[in-house]
């Protein structure tokens, strides 16, 4: 049976078309969801969480609001625009403080199904460049556990003496740094 041409081709599909065709041409971009199922919290989780311990800090309380509370209470004390990078300036007043706030988060975790599977694409010469704006090592252990050693480029000294990506089996390119180095980048002068 032919599909008539007006139908658009399934994304599944197109995507598995491209793949098979053009090896290790593709690189993936991944953001905090891809280390959810690992138990790694999403950037909205660590932002309502550092809220939650900023509204903790500021009114003397033990007790943390529902997020609606919280939006309110944002609000009510001109702070209704404060997004992830401004709550972890004020809650964590230089870089290395930061850098070990989140590394809480990290710590301890393994690689999930989501890195596996990445990791098996890497191992299969399917995608050969991982860009990811989150600080953990899931996916660099994952990509390990296959016996791919990822050439790491999270800051500009690192992109200096990195091979080329055509010599490289795999790249992980981590622009917003890593949680183990004092490269990790969140607030804007940071991301600058």
């Amino acid at each position: 049976l032919c599909k008539p041409r007006d139908m658009p081709l399934d994304p599944i599909v197109s995507l598995s078309v491209a793949l098979a065709e053009g090896p290790g041409s593709f690189a993936f971009f991944l953001g905090s969801g891809a280390s959810r199922d690992a138990g790694v919290p999403t950037g909205a989780e660590v932002y309502w969480r550092a809220v939650g311990e900023l509204y903790r800090l500021e009114t003397g309380t033990n007790d943390t609001p529902e997020d609606a509370s919280l939006t309110e209470w944002l609000k009510d004390t001109d702070r209704a625009e404060l997004g992830y990078s401004g709550v972890l300036g004020l809650l964590t007043p230089d870089q290395a403080t930061r850098r070990e706030y989140l590394a809480r988060n990290f710590e301890g975790m393994e690689p999930a199904a989501t890195h596996d599977r990445l990791a098996e694409l890497a191992s299969r010469g399917l995608a050969r460049v991982f860009i990811t704006t989150n600080f953990d090592r899931l996916l660099e252990h994952a990509l390990q556990s296959r016996g791919i050693e990822p050439v790491v480029v999270t800051c500009d000294a690192d992109l200096q003496v990195a091979p080329t990506r055509e010599h490289a089996s795999c790249y992980v390119l981590k622009p917003h740094g890593d949680y183990l180095q004092q490269t990790i980048r969140n607030t804007p002068a940071e991301l600058a």
